[in-house]
């Protein structure tokens, strides 16, 4: 089988280094999709939303969850969506939270968590002083 793999040049910028790559979310009954930015975080978890994309998709809670950050432990409430990555043709449902924790005029509105990162191959390799080559493959 033909490995499936995302890769994107990621310009270093001194600490604002961020792995963005476009992805789609929709409806777990796919009646709604809308195009995303998403923030590839190994330091998260739980792959999360902005409280807006849970909004204009109409998400309905499934669950409760337990998140622990910086400020403590909080029990959130969790959403399905699926998540399209179609570089690697490749979607998958899963339980989202939306999050406070986005930050007005950052350039995303989804974070990638090790949930769904640790299900693939990902690596960081410098291939130049200024330059990093992300790569993510099943």
């Amino acid at each position: 089988m033909k490995e499936r793999v995302i890769e994107k040049i990621i310009p270093i910028i001194e600490y604002r280094t961020q792995i963005i790559t476009d992805v789609k979310i929709s409806r777990p009954d796919k009646t709604q999709t809308i195009l995303a930015k998403a923030l590839w975080d190994t330091g998260t978890t739980y792959s999360s939303i902005t409280n807006r994309v849970a909004e204009v998709l109409s998400l309905t809670e499934v669950r409760k969850v337990k998140t622990l950050n910086t400020t403590g432990e909080h029990e959130e409430n969790s959403y399905s969506a699926i998540l399209h990555l179609e570089e690697l043709s490749w979607s998958c449902e899963y339980d989202m939270i939306p999050s406070n924790a986005f930050i007005e005029g950052q350039n995303h509105n989804v974070l990638i968590g090790m949930d769904i990162i640790s299900t693939g191959n990902f690596s960081l390799v410098r291939i130049s002083e200024n330059q990093l080559l992300f790569k993510f493959s099943f």
